[in-house]
């Protein structure tokens, strides 16, 4: 959660720690106001000022220290305790000893005298303190890796949003829309009754997309209800140019795919009706445990006018299976009838 951002780095956490640290220093101050309020004004601050600065360098320190420990593997009790109990005895010397050079440096006095004196009152105390930083610590750790925790999901949610933002997009189908919304503007005038019924198809097919995003599992039955509801939109907003017939068991029908497999190859057959008539058939049939669904697209020839070309491009959808199915799948291209028709053959492991 936190091994990709130091949480010492965070101003917040910096902030937090110096905070914290004034705070501690300045209730102590004033716990020792009736010991410190006959010194010199100059005294008085410095003291003070010596103890946040030694003491923020000690905070910082000790949440450098957890943090590195939390980031590391665990260690066994029987090693972590005494080390922890040695750090801290050790740190704790360590700070007394220097604040007492402080003081005597402070107050003209030899630093051997100073630190026989108030040893080793100073040393527990230090050591108290020492104790009181690093619970702290670890207080501010653990609300810091919360916060960074959550902005983390919150990035990764936007980054999914963004994400799923995308691929909607992309399942929509603008060409499709397009070839709609000029569908119905070109009939508003003269049937309304008809706009208003391509438009409540299209929110359905919408709809569908949107519902069912291109990794899941569907239903043939599903799958096909969804081409026959794309099939004859195609024919409302292509009058005269779509022709189709859909065959299957319903035994076949529950077999399930993914979503869009079938959808992806009578899209790239209806590429050739904006400027030809053309006519579909889709078969579905059970293959062992898995599904084999034909589709054959047939250009109509018509009286007057030269044969057309079929021109067959799979690639795009070889690579739409492939998102949607990985690898395991087979989808097998037979053209024939001069180039007019041809017919293709997927093949889906049972899902």
């Amino acid at each position: 959660m936190t091994g990709s951002v130091h949480l010492l780095g965070l101003s917040k956490v910096r902030r937090g720690i110096v905070a914290t640290v004034v705070i501690f220093v300045c209730l102590n101050t004033a716990r020792n106001w009736p010991q410190l309020r006959a010194e010199p004004l100059w005294r008085f601050l410095a003291q003070p000022a010596f103890d946040i600065v030694q003491w923020i360098g000690v905070a910082l320190f000790i949440f450098a220290v957890i943090e590195r420990r939390q980031a590391s593997a665990p260690q066994s009790r029987l090693v972590a305790l005494p080390l922890a109990t040695l750090s801290i005895s050790s740190l704790g010397l360590s700070l007394s000893s220097l604040r007492l050079l402080f003081q005597s440096l402070l107050n003209g006095e030899r630093y051997g005298e100073v630190w026989l004196s108030n040893m080793p009152d100073d040393f527990f105390t230090g050591v108290f303190y020492v104790a009181i930083v690093t619970g702290i610590g670890y207080g501010l750790y653990s609300w810091a890796a919360d916060e960074q925790g959550r902005a983390e999901a919150a990035e990764l949610e936007v980054a999914i949003a963004r994400a799923e933002l995308k691929a909607t997009a992309g399942r929509l189908q603008p060409d499709l829309i397009n070839v709609a919304l000029g569908r119905i503007s070109a009939v508003m005038p003269v049937g309304g009754a008809q706009a208003q019924q391509l438009i409540a198809d299209l929110g359905e097919l919408l709809h569908y997309l949107l519902l069912h995003p291109p990794s899941a599992l569907v239903t043939l039955g599903e799958e096909l209800d969804y081409v026959d509801r794309f099939l004859r939109f195609q024919k409302a907003i292509l009058p005269g140019l779509v022709d189709y017939a859909i065959t299957a068991s319903e035994e076949t029908r529950a077999r399930r795919i993914p979503n869009l497999a079938v959808h992806a190859l009578v899209q790239q057959a209806m590429s050739q009706s904006t400027h030809s008539r053309i006519d579909i058939s889709i078969t579905a049939m059970t293959d062992g445990d898995g599904v084999k669904v034909s589709v054959s697209e047939r250009i109509l020839h018509v009286a007057g006018e030269p044969l057309p070309e079929l021109a067959v491009d799979f690639r795009d959808v070889h690579d739409r299976l492939r998102r949607f199915c990985g690898d395991d799948f087979d989808l097998r291209i037979v053209p024939h009838s001069g180039g007019a028709e041809w017919r293709v053959e997927l093949a889906l492991p049972a899902a």
